[in-house]
């Protein structure tokens, strides 16, 4: 009996570790989750921040630039949703006020989503200069 618990805490303890390792390839390579660390620990969402890297990362590496290409994937993708379920509100709102709102919101996200359209066709250029100057831009919107 005290053999098969010690069995039973050893194959759980790695199996805990083996699917922390594969779920979080950062952990694979310290420089890369330093990397993000860094970027993360300015964000105001740490835990988002680090998850959204982690579960998009192409293999245990990144530098910079991948990073950077996972943001905007992301961002776009985000900004995709958010127009979906604005104009989903869109369709469902009869009060006028509301629509309107919804509207203002609308015009807005073509503004930001162009932005990082146009930041990412820089980036894949690798004119990072027009990249920064263009995203910049989408907060004021």
């Amino acid at each position: 009996m005290a053999n098969s618990c010690k069995f039973n805490a050893c194959f759980l303890l790695l199996t805990l570790v083996a699917s922390s390792i594969f779920t979080n390839p950062a952990l694979c390579d310290e420089a890369t989750q330093a990397l993000i660390d860094k970027i993360c620990r300015q964000m105001e969402e740490y835990a988002f921040c680090n998850d959204t890297f982690n579960r998009n990362l192409k293999g245990s590496t990144a530098d910079i630039a991948a990073l950077t290409r996972i943001a905007i994937e992301q961002t776009l993708s985000a900004s995709k949703d958010t127009h979906d379920f604005v104009v989903g509100l869109l369709d469902k709102t009869t009060d006028l006020a509301e629509k309107n709102a919804l509207t203002v919101c609308e015009n807005a996200y073509f503004i930001v989503t162009d932005c990082f359209k146009q930041a990412s066709a820089a980036f894949a250029q690798k004119d990072y200069d027009s990249m920064l100057k263009v995203e910049h831009q989408a907060p004021r919107a």
